[in-house]
């Protein structure tokens, strides 16, 4: 609908800027005739061109006007789509930066540098964040790899609710403790898959950042 307004606006636009120049070649044509008939001392003739001439040169200011007020409006709209975008990717990236940072305490966690009494809560954080793109009104402004992303990490937030769940239910109480004394690897499937994703997170970030920067014709 949005797409039909403005392609409707756009041949609106068009169409009054081709009026214009018409009605201005036609000014042109009655100034010409007016400056013949002064040659020619047919002054009588002149009152004849007045009112086609007083027509066309209203026309014209009706036409200019109307340029102005769709200027205008462009410029408005302009400026509405900035603030929104700039809105939305400062919001983004406050959410995600967030949701990086509560991946790297669940790997902190599995480490055995943070108590895992915070597990549960940090991975409900984890899950409430990631909501946050399920909201629509975000992909209008998203680009296709950013979405690729946001679908992409999904199986690693639930595995990671997952776990949470069996935790807090002692079904895998004992594994994350066997996993914390084995000093798990880079190698070890858990791990990866967190590294993996802290990875996704930082890449995700950093294109939301070039969405940003690209209002202002810059790049990262």
């Amino acid at each position: 609908m949005i797409h039909q307004h403005l392609k409707e606006f756009n041949r609106a636009e068009r169409e009054i800027a081709a009026l214009k120049y018409s009605l201005m070649a036609l000014f042109l044509i009655l100034v010409y005739r007016a400056l013949s008939l002064i040659t020619e001392e047919r002054h009588s003739e002149l009152w004849a061109l007045l009112t086609p001439s007083i027509t066309c040169f209203s026309v014209l200011i009706g036409c200019s006007i109307a340029n102005r007020i769709i200027a205008n409006n462009n410029i408005i709209d302009a400026r509405e789509q900035r603030i929104n975008l700039v809105r939305t990717t400062h919001y983004l990236i406050a959410v995600t930066k967030d949701l990086r940072q509560k991946v790297r305490h669940i790997k902190s966690i599995i480490d055995g540098k943070i108590p895992a009494i915070a597990f549960s809560e940090i991975s409900k954080t984890i899950q409430k964040r990631y909501e946050v793109f399920y909201e629509p009104n975000i992909y209008e402004f998203l680009p296709e790899k950013c979405i690729d992303i946001v679908s992409s990490i999904s199986g690693q937030i639930y595995g990671i609710s997952v776990l949470s769940a069996g935790v807090e239910s002692g079904l895998s109480e004992n594994s994350l403790t066997h996993l914390k004394n084995n000093n798990p690897n880079e190698d070890h499937p858990t791990i990866k898959s967190l590294s993996e994703l802290d990875k996704d997170l930082e890449t995700l970030i950093n294109e939301i950042y070039n969405l940003r920067l690209s209002v202002d014709g810059t790049t990262k």
